[in-house]
């Protein structure tokens, strides 16, 4: 990676207390329930975030009026332990970035999360 790259990454890990499966399907399924409400192109307080759990699926808003705003699409769905997904909240399709999430199980209770954000898809 040269070192322009690196300064348009961010990286971030942690471990959370609760094991692998349950955590991916918080990341992914419940991505709704803690994805914060004042981080949406609609600006709508109820929207609902979504991420459709396949290759190629879309990561999205739907508002509460319905309307449907996309921010990205899956590139890696390796349920429990790799998701990636270009995003382009704050960009646009023709200049995407891109998410890796990894999760390793470091026991039956214990998750971490690796997340690499980089400037380029």
């Amino acid at each position: 990676m040269s070192n322009a790259d690196s300064e348009h990454t961010v990286t971030k890990s942690i471990i959370v207390a609760q094991n692998i499966d349950v955590i991916f399907h918080i990341w992914t399924a419940q991505i709704h329930v803690w994805w914060p409400t004042d981080h949406s192109l609609s600006g709508d307080p109820q929207t609902h975030v979504c991420i459709e759990a396949q290759r190629g699926g879309r990561f999205y808003e739907r508002a509460s009026d319905g309307v449907e705003y996309e921010w990205g699409s899956v590139v890696i769905w390796e349920p429990p332990h790799h998701l990636a997904y270009t995003w382009y909240l704050g960009s646009n399709q023709e200049l995407p970035t891109r998410v890796d999430v990894q999760f390793t199980s470091l026991d039956d209770t214990q998750t971490r999360i690796d997340l690499n954000h980089r400037g380029s898809s």
